[in-house]
């Protein structure tokens, strides 16, 4: 699925935030349950040491000490197993601080730290526990850096994809040298560059098209001259021929001047032909009534719509060139067959003698070689079978394309 760059640009960006967010909390976490827990277990044990020393002396625990949730007890309290991550570190650090001394951690909502000292004593103090300061602050790290880093690369996602979708919409614009090409100075440098590199191929394709089509103008009138005279001299000597061999050698000459149209045609028309949605099943009933007068043709598997997208007039003169093909070299009747599936299309034609030797079956002519381009034009093949009964069958094998 080809999603726009605006939204892949957007994924990547917070996709790296929310990996920075992730490690972020991770070192929050690993510097609260080590070197924060030791720190804070240091003060906990200080604590409790000023308290021994109170006691010692015989004083009598403060209030303001009391109001702050210190407590002296002489029985022993009820003890529970830490839970969290952050209650274990400070029973274990504590424990590693003085091992003579009797520790309980209680990790509850109440959570505080009894220890009992020489004297016998239970001195229990409260200590924060960090996971609700911590959580809230990464909450809040990640609200606003998310808020911060998305409106940025919304921004910047915008400033990529804007020229590129507005280079799309004015592609075919630009391919027809129709568009200012000073429309994208102020785009990113990689977008202007493909805008000029474009208008300049653009304005190579027209150069070009204006010389072929030069070309051909010039090469149809150089190779047609030269056959009119032929076939006027041809005329001219006629007493000094058989009728049989002035008809052959005007067939020849009408045949090498329909081979020169049909190619000119082809490179003309054809190739510069855009693409289109069409009906395959009435091109190829077009076709059949094109023949209907020289030939018998059946046109089977092409009485429903078929839509096709492609290159509509190009197709139409290779499958003209396959039916003439089989007239040349068969009999009638002609069969023309469309079947296929979701993915590909076949085209047959089928005539009713074989193929002569050195004929179109071979693959050999013009004719077929028009029919092999405009096969490749479509992204096909093409092949020609000889059966043992004597026909011949010639398929063109397409893609169906996906219409745009």
């Amino acid at each position: 699925m080809n999603l726009p760059l605006s939204r892949l640009t957007l994924a990547l960006i917070a996709g790296c935030v929310a990996l920075v967010l992730v490690v972020a909390a991770a070192l929050m976490s690993w510097h609260t349950l080590g070197p924060g827990a030791k720190h804070m277990a240091r003060l906990l044990a200080a604590n409790v040491l000023a308290q021994e020393v109170l006691l010692k002396q015989g004083q009598t625990l403060s209030a303001d000490a009391a109001a702050l949730g210190v407590t002296w007890s002489s029985t022993a309290p009820q003890t529970t197993t830490p839970r969290t991550p952050l209650g274990q570190s400070l029973l274990r650090d504590l424990s590693a601080l003085r091992p003579d001394w009797k520790i309980a951690v209680d990790d509850r909502q109440d959570a505080r730290v009894v220890v009992r000292v020489a004297s016998g004593h239970w001195i229990g103090l409260p200590f924060q526990p960090l996971s609700d300061p911590v959580l809230r602050a990464s909450l809040w790290i990640l609200v606003i850096a998310a808020s911060l880093v998305m409106a940025a690369a919304a921004w910047l996602a915008r400033r990529i994809s804007a020229p590129l979708v507005d280079l799309a919409d004015k592609a075919d614009a630009l391919l027809d040298g129709q568009i200012d090409r000073a429309a994208f100075r102020t785009a990113p440098r990689e977008v202007a560059t493909l805008a000029n590199t474009l208008a300049e191929l653009a304005a190579t394709r027209h150069r070009q098209r204006a010389e072929r089509d030069a070309w051909l103008a010039g090469l149809s009138h150089d190779l047609r001259t030269p056959l009119a005279r032929l076939r006027f001299a041809i005329e001219l000597q006629g007493a000094a021929n058989s009728d049989d061999e002035q008809r052959a050698m005007v067939a020849d000459i009408e045949e090498m001047d329909a081979m020169i149209g049909q190619f000119v045609s082809l490179i003309r028309e054809g190739k510069s032909e855009t693409e289109s949605d069409f009906d395959l099943s009435e091109l190829l009933h077009l076709v059949a009534d094109s023949f209907a007068r020289q030939a018998d043709l059946r046109v089977t598997g092409a009485d429903e719509p078929r839509p096709f997208h492609g290159h509509a007039f190009a197709l139409r003169r290779a499958l003209g060139n396959l039916v003439q093909n089989a007239l040349r070299h068969g009999a009638a009747p002609i069969d023309i067959a469309l079947d296929g599936d979701a993915e590909t299309v076949a085209i047959t034609i089928r005539n009713a003698a074989r193929v002569r030797a050195g004929g179109g079956a071979e693959g050999f002519g013009i004719g077929l070689t028009v029919v092999r381009m405009v096969t490749e034009m479509h992204r096909g093949h093409f092949d020609i079978t000889s059966h043992d009964d004597g026909s011949t069958t010639a398929t063109l094998h397409l893609p169906r394309p996906r219409s745009p």
